[in-house]
């Protein structure tokens, strides 16, 4: 009987446990637990020194700089740094605008997502994981048998362990709720123009600025690539040489005389005529009285 009860009186717990926290919520109109998230873009004089600037001020929040990476400026390109801060929500606004103010602020976007429905759900899934877990602890120390203790210790061992996972699940939760995360880009590159009525001669200047970077890249392709045409092309040139002189070195082969039907058919050769012996003057008037 030990074995039969204390199952189902465990999950019944749970199961009251979970239905009282989710009928909690449903009454529920303003988000209780929200996540933030965003970007912005601030254009700086020199992004290297003004990366640490961002990282105290976030520090000064009660924030930390979960990553940090910086470009030096080279030759046609400006420098950058980029950072993923974790703001602490409630001085979320100051914080940026004080990073604002270290230049010109080029793009800024937030936004929010409402977890509530998932925190609550947790918390109902560990409230009632703790009372089975309690339960059977309890029925633990009251089973006789040997075979009711095994099975009760492994179905402990499993809601544990749920549980456990279940605590991760709302820290990492709860971790992105009070801190949002924010990414900030250090850069000196101006923010594009905004062309708009009697906004023609920006829009001029944008152009013949785009046109002129991209000859600046059409250059260093060419300068890249141009080597390259050089050494296939004296290559190709030494094949072609090579061949020609193999091509002469050989000799010519004769050529097969077609047949003509259509023309006319030669002569015969004169067959071989014998010499004729010397005929004597009266042999001749013979011959020529006959």
């Amino acid at each position: 009987m030990a074995s039969q009860g204390w199952d189902s009186a465990a999950d019944a717990g749970g199961e009251s446990a979970e239905e009282d926290g989710i009928d909690r919520t449903s009454g529920s109109q303003e988000p209780q637990y929200v996540i933030t998230e965003g970007y912005m873009t601030v254009v700086v004089d020199e992004p290297t020194l003004a990366s640490p600037a961002v990282t105290e001020i976030v520090r000064r929040a009660g924030g930390y700089v979960e990553s940090r990476s910086e470009q030096a400026p080279t030759d046609g390109r400006a420098g950058r740094a980029s950072l993923v801060l974790r703001i602490p929500a409630t001085a979320l606004d100051a914080t940026l605008t004080e990073i604002e103010e270290l230049g010109e602020l080029s793009t800024r976007e937030t936004s929010a997502t409402d977890v509530t429905l998932a925190v609550t759900d947790l918390d109902a899934r560990m409230e009632a994981l703790e009372t089975s877990i309690d339960r059977l602890l309890a029925m633990l120390g009251d089973a006789q048998r040997t075979e009711d203790l095994i099975t009760i210790e492994r179905t402990l061992q499993e809601r544990q362990g749920e549980l456990e996972s279940l605590r991760a699940q709302r820290t990492v939760l709860g971790n992105r709720v009070s801190l949002a995360t924010i990414e900030v880009t250090l850069t000196t590159d101006p923010p594009p123009p905004t062309v708009g009525p009697g906004g023609f001669w920006p829009g001029v200047l944008a152009g013949w600025n785009a046109l002129v970077d991209t000859l600046r890249g059409a250059a260093v392709v060419i300068g890249i690539l141009l080597p390259w045409a050089i050494f296939f092309g004296l290559l190709t040139v030494a094949v072609v040489q090579i061949v020609r002189q193999v091509r002469r070195r050989r000799p010519p082969k004769p050529r097969p005389v077609a047949p003509n039907p259509y023309g006319a058919t030669p002569p015969p050769p004169a067959p071989h005529l014998a010499p004729q012996a010397p005929v004597s003057p009266e042999g001749q008037q013979a011959r020529d009285g006959a």
